[in-house]
């Protein structure tokens, strides 16, 4: 029996659709608040300069699709899914394409082995993270780019001629989109030495084609960033210890989860690893370097292992190996590293009928089972993703011992105008973190928010010391206290030294707009309001205060201004009592 290329992709997109069908209307969360929600450059699609320098310049790409959506349906966050679904159905279609590729080369030609391994990757629930989270579309959008190009190299046959042209460019726009894909021209040099070792000679000029375009990414991102290598490095990570870190996590955390995906989380925690002998680290690199003399050793016998070893590895180097970055461990990296272990399934299923064909019913009716339990998981660990309050309470349950979750779950609840479950979860996390500034600091902004500013000024006296990161908030609460007891002139000063800290805190800002027109400097304060609204236009307290000083000019205007703050966050208690929206 075949599988026609239509039949393929029709099976791959229902079975996904099933999956996936209750993430079209999950809302913005995380990082999507300033990637998407604030993010003024996505707006006027006409000022490409302004898109492609929006939030990061070096995914100048990512930001235009972002602003397509925009473009189509603001902040609706259906269009944005569709984006990422449908960029998850083309991605999962390609690997389907190209394992069939790869099988074919093994003497494996029954395609639905590709099949079940493109829906593998189709349905895996380690993607979710990749496909529903819409800020994630930076690994979606990359990989699609990425294996794009992957498949028209060997459909060019190695050759420079009009493929490989369109397969470069596509190389170049996984680069424009994520980092992750420098890793491309390493992946079709291995495929070459595996599966062209005939083409070698032939295939050199496209190979050297690709390494090129290597400095040519890095010299840009220097002249866009300033740097060659990202910034956002772990704080206190040196990079031994972030690769010590990594020795654990991709053997240990990463690939279990691949064969059974349970515990899984938006934000696990990972305590980073300092010394080669602790256990788990002893573990994890005996495991990786098992990993590497087999892929060497049997490059040549049993080349679908070695290179889908050698496939997954490489594409986790860039965010598992030496160089630090914020999180040590996240899901949606393995986005790009699935179709991977997708090879090695399939490979090994196809490779066990051949040597007992007995057993092809039993085995395809164990897959199939195994792809509908992936399909039920999937679909509930979308479910999560519903709402910030889910994911950080599946987080907080899943036994996070970070107190960014606490603080992040917190948030969630005051959001929602859950004021004592937020209460109650800032208190067990300044229990449980008593050295996290960061904690006592957030329980300060809810108790400001319930007016306990006798408890605000108990907290504040109760943080010794304060570490650079905090201490716009630390100023901030100060002159918060001091224009409580009417000593206007120190709480100004206050605030100037936290806008000096951070010129871009918000709540700082607004603060201040507020003193001054407590002091009798409306003027002043109408000044700062629009300047504020000016400069940051997607900041919804700044439309509120300034709809608060312009109420006594006239409702119209006012209204304007709280309608705009709606607009960006339609929970914003100040401006609903303004509305009179209950």
């Amino acid at each position: 029996m075949t599988v026609s290329n239509r039949n393929a992709l029709f099976i791959i997109a229902a079975a996904a659709l099933a999956a996936y069908a209750n993430s079209f209307h999950t809302p913005f969360v995380f990082d999507d608040n300033h990637t998407v929600v604030e993010n003024i450059g996505i707006r006027n699609l006409g000022d490409l300069r302004a898109v492609f320098t929006s939030d990061y310049a070096g995914r100048p790409l990512l930001f235009l699709t972002f602003a397509l959506n925009y473009t189509a349906g603001a902040l609706n966050p259906f269009g944005y899914h569709l984006v990422n679904f449908i960029l998850h159905i083309a991605t999962s279609f390609i690997v389907f394409l190209l394992l069939e590729n790869i099988l074919a080369r093994e003497t494996i030609v029954d395609r639905r082995w590709a099949l079940a391994g493109g829906l593998l990757f189709a349905l895996h629930p380690m993607n979710v993270e990749a496909v529903t989270y819409i800020s994630s579309r930076s690994d979606g959008l990359a990989t699609f780019f990425y294996y794009s190009a992957f498949g028209l190299a060997i459909a060019a046959g190695f050759r420079l001629n009009g493929k490989s042209l369109v397969a470069l460019a596509l190389f170049a726009a996984g680069l424009l989109t994520k980092e992750t894909a420098v890793t491309l021209p390493a992946l079709l040099t291995v495929f070459v030495l595996q599966f062209e070792t005939e083409k070698r000679r032939e295939a050199l000029p496209l190979l050297a084609s690709f390494w090129m375009m290597l400095p040519l990414f890095f010299l840009y991102r220097m002249f866009a960033l300033g740097v060659a290598l990202e910034e956002h490095a772990e704080p206190a990570a040196t990079p031994h210890d972030y690769l010590l870190t990594q020795l654990t996590v991709v053997p240990l955390r990463y690939l279990p989860r691949l064969f059974v995906p349970i515990n899984q989380s938006v934000d696990a925690d990972i305590g980073m690893k300092t010394t080669l002998f602790d256990p788990s680290v002893m573990l994890g690199g005996a495991l990786a370097a098992a990993a590497l003399v087999f892929a060497f050793v049997q490059f040549r016998k049993q080349r679908a292992y070695s290179f889908a070893t050698l496939w997954f590895l490489g594409t986790l180097s860039v965010t598992s190996s030496f160089y630090p970055i914020l999180d040590t461990y996240a899901e949606r990296r393995l986005y790009i590293a699935i179709p991977a272990f997708a090879l090695a399934a399939a490979f090994s299923l196809a490779r066990l009928t051949d040597i007992r064909p007995a057993a092809h019913k039993g085995v395809t009716a164990a897959m199939a089972a195994v792809l509908a339990l992936f399909a039920i998981m999937t679909f509930q660990r979308n479910a999560v993703f519903s709402s910030a309050i889910s994911l950080y309470e599946d987080a907080v349950s899943k036994g996070s011992e970070k107190s960014r979750v606490y603080v992040g779950l917190a948030e969630a609840y005051m959001a929602a105008g859950m004021m004592d479950k937020a209460e109650d979860t800032i208190r067990f996390a300044i229990k449980a973190f008593p050295e996290h500034v960061s904690v006592r600091l957030k329980y300060c902004w809810l108790l400001g928010n319930k007016g306990d500013f006798a408890g605000i000024r108990r907290e504040i006296d109760a943080l010794r010391p304060v570490r650079r990161e905090d201490l716009a908030w630390y100023y901030d609460y100060q002159g918060v206290l001091a224009g409580q007891t009417g000593a206007y002139a120190e709480a100004l000063d206050w605030f100037d030294k936290a806008l000096a800290q951070n010129p871009a805190h918000v709540d700082t800002r607004a603060n201040k707009i507020i003193l001054l027109g407590m002091m009798g400097r409306r003027g002043d304060a109408l000044a700062m309001a629009r300047e504020a609204v000016a400069r940051w236009p997607y900041k919804a307290d700044y439309h509120y205060q300034l709809g608060m000083l312009l109420l006594p000019d006239g409702r119209e205007a006012a209204t304007r201004e709280f309608e705009a703050a709606l607009a960006i966050s339609p929970e914003h208690r100040g401006a609903r009592r303004a509305l009179n929206i209950k």
